[in-house]
């Protein structure tokens, strides 16, 4: 995949990104997250993602709030 910055095109930066950790979880928003994660999977090696937070953490300041309960 080519990546377009600036006026170039250069070579997707992330393609060899095998883990994603996304700190903070509660604070991204669900249109955000899906944007990241459709990128990563359809153009990088994602293997694994891990979600770091806090349940008592402040939700997102955008519509949609991811949540996981384990």
């Amino acid at each position: 995949m080519l990546w377009t910055r600036s006026e170039s095109e250069q070579p997707f930066p992330f393609e060899d990104v095998t883990i994603l950790v996304v700190d903070e979880c509660s604070l991204v928003g669900v249109a955000n997250l899906e944007f990241l994660l459709s990128i990563l999977i359809n153009n990088a090696k994602l293997e694994r993602i891990i979600f770091l937070g806090d349940i008592l953490q402040l939700p997102s300041i955008e519509p949609g709030t991811v949540q996981l309960f384990f």
